[in-house]
């Protein structure tokens, strides 16, 4: 493959990993209790509640309060659209080092323009945030 097919691989699939890999330990993580209460369950094992409170505790978590989840989510994202731009500078400087010439700023703002779209979704999740009243 080419580096124009490995570049843009490599970029959503890193980005597609950090999403889907909490996804998929927490899935893991409520599997493996689930596991245990069901062995249990058929071995004949008595079970205190305070046994099965303290298996199921980590997937009891509270809830954070919208306000704050909202809050965390923007800034979360409008970090992630500031590490685009970074990435898009130095694709710049990179380009314009090999002897790109006029390609490098086309090379770096193209990449920089794929943090408008994480960057104008944090921005709304900030601004509901801190619209919203304090629970």
């Amino acid at each position: 493959m080419s580096d124009d097919v490995v570049v843009p691989f490599i970029i959503f699939g890193s980005a597609l990993a950090v999403i889907l890999m909490p996804i998929y330990w927490r899935t893991m993580e409520r599997k493996r209790v689930l596991e245990a209460v069901r062995d249990m369950a058929n071995g004949g094992t008595p079970m205190s509640p305070d046994l099965v409170a303290s298996l199921l505790a980590p997937m009891q978590q509270q809830p954070i309060p919208n306000r704050l989840r909202d809050i965390r989510r923007g800034v979360v994202l409008l970090a992630l659209a500031v590490a685009i731009v970074i990435i898009g500078f130095a694709a710049y400087i990179i380009a314009a080092s090999t002897g790109g010439g006029r390609e490098s700023v086309a090379v770096g703002s193209g990449v920089a323009a794929v943090a408008a779209i994480p960057g104008c979704v944090g921005l709304a999740f900030l601004i509901l945030g801190l619209n919203q009243k304090a629970d």
